[in-house]
């Protein structure tokens, strides 16, 4: 019985293919991992600075300013709590341990509930995290040239576009899902003593929000949160406006 013979040149390709197969499966795994501690990171922070509330929404009707078809205001649907009352946040002990801390921004009804953090360049956030550590998701951070306090007419609010859809990630279900908005029109935004609330008004790619800005511009405080620094996704932005705030009382 004859027996097959391998030239040194198939033998080099197998291996090669072998060695290829098994550098790209390393790599997916390290990806993993990275995704999977930034994951458990963010969790560990909503455990020891966040104390959701336990009854569910809706919460307490009452009439805002919150602009749908940007001309009337509207009732907020029938519940048991007020909209500040949603989640407690303890931001003293956060930014006494992190002075860069300047807020944290919480979706209603949404599993998006992060610190965020301003620097004095909108370089350093994009690959650390909340605490100081290096991370492929970053932190959530506000715009270097923004007041602290949330102040100005206008603020931007960066976060990662990740994959794994934390961080900013779900912001394209606003595009791409056409019944998410209906569910998912309120965040807020946790400063030292306030809190205020935001209605998305407008959301899509960088070009369309561009052109449809200027609507809102001369209304209410507006916040836009851009994933402009997506791991390989392109940026999308939301356009929010204030719609209520809420003194935290001692």
């Amino acid at each position: 019985m004859k027996q097959k013979k391998y030239s040194k040149k198939g033998v080099a390709l197998v291996v090669a293919a072998f060695c290829a197969t098994c550098i790209a499966i390393t790599m997916l795994f390290l990806k993993l991992r990275e995704y999977n501690e930034a994951e458990m990171l963010y969790e560990k922070a909503n455990a020891l600075y966040t104390e959701p509330t336990i009854i569910p929404y809706p919460i307490k009707p009452q009439t805002d300013t919150r602009i749908a078809d940007n001309k009337t205001p509207m009732t907020v649907a029938p519940g048991i709590i007020e909209w500040w009352e949603y989640a407690k946040v303890d931001l003293g002990k956060l930014s006494a341990e992190y002075p860069e801390t300047v807020g944290w921004i919480w979706f209603e009804e949404l599993d998006l509930s992060y610190p965020i953090l301003q620097a004095q360049d909108n370089e350093k956030y994009l690959h650390t995290a909340y605490d100081g550590t290096e991370s492929i998701a970053g932190a959530i951070f506000l715009d270097c040239n923004a007041a602290p306090d949330f102040s100005d007419s206008y603020s931007v609010i960066y976060g990662r576009n990740m994959r794994d859809l934390s961080m900013f990630g779900q912001l394209k279900f606003y595009e791409t899902d056409k019944t998410f908005y209906k569910d998912h029109q309120y965040f807020l935004i946790y400063t030292g003593n306030q809190i205020y609330r935001y209605q998305i008004v407008e959301y899509g790619k960088d070009k369309k929000v561009k052109e449809e800005f200027e609507t809102y511009q001369a209304a209410l405080p507006i916040i836009t949160l851009s994933t402009g620094a997506g791991d390989g996704v392109q940026g999308r932005k939301v356009i929010a406006m204030r719609v209520d705030e809420h003194i935290i009382s001692e």
